[in-house]
């Protein structure tokens, strides 16, 4: 898949990877999900969780999940490419812990 086209917008950051929005006019999708390494010269570990992700490809459907599209390689990177269903990562939305009302689960 060819990354240049796309403008990059960084959505969530953690140890190991960055997460990006990328957006292109005139691009078949218009707008991708692209996760990358945080470090420029990544783990075994990370590099196979790369693979591990995308090996779920032909299991998750595009109606309800990010699902990944393509590994690629860009700028001397490994990146999994994943659709874009829209929205906000959770990260954006949930700000510090959350009460749980443990009366609204059923504990057997």
């Amino acid at each position: 898949m060819e990354l240049s086209a796309y403008v990059l917008e960084r959505l969530h950051e953690d140890d190991e990877f960055i997460l990006y929005r990328g957006r292109a006019e005139g691009t078949d999708p218009p707008s991708i999900l692209v996760s990358a390494p945080v470090s420029g010269r990544p783990t075994l570990e990370t590099l196979k969780k790369i693979d591990h992700e995308y090996s779920f490809q032909s299991d998750l459907h595009p109606a309800w999940s990010a699902r990944p599209a393509a590994v690629s390689r860009y700028r001397q990177q490994l990146l999994l490419v994943r659709d874009d269903p829209g929205g906000n990562p959770l990260s954006h939305l949930i700000r510090g812990p959350r009460n749980i009302d443990k009366r609204q689960f059923k504990f057997r």
